[in-house]
């Protein structure tokens, strides 16, 4: 009876080595498959990365080259009503120094009247 225990133990003790080995090989290709399916995952994921970052930078780029535009084109329009601004006070201001001098011209000789007459009064 021992001797067929003894037996029986080897028997098992075999197929549970057989089995753990047959369950070892099928982690390690289980294992293979899923490093090979992540691997190629990772290289999708990156791929898509990088074009995403490619599309970004490019959309960026132009959008900086959109609003360095607007903004040379405004530049240009303040330019231009500054101009226009400029002139226009230029001429006010030498309407406004002509009616000024006008001004201090006759008074001036309105008031050079006014003191040879006073002068002629008090010599007299």
């Amino acid at each position: 009876m021992i001797g067929e225990l003894s037996k029986r133990g080897d028997v098992m003790v075999e197929r549970l080595t057989t089995t753990g080995a047959d369950v070892s090989q099928r982690l390690a290709g289980a294992s293979d498959v899923m490093n090979k399916a992540l691997g190629d995952s990772l290289s999708t994921i990156d791929a898509r990365l990088k074009s995403a970052a490619d599309t970004l930078i490019g959309d960026l780029g132009q959008r900086g080259d959109d609003v360095v535009n607007r903004i040379d084109g405004v530049g240009a329009r303040v330019a231009e009503v500054i101009a226009a601004r400029g002139d226009l006070l230029a001429v006010r201001l030498a309407e406004t120094s002509d009616r000024l001098h006008d001004t201090v011209h006759v008074r001036g000789a309105e008031l050079d009247q006014k003191l040879t007459a006073t002068v002629e009064r008090v010599a007299s």
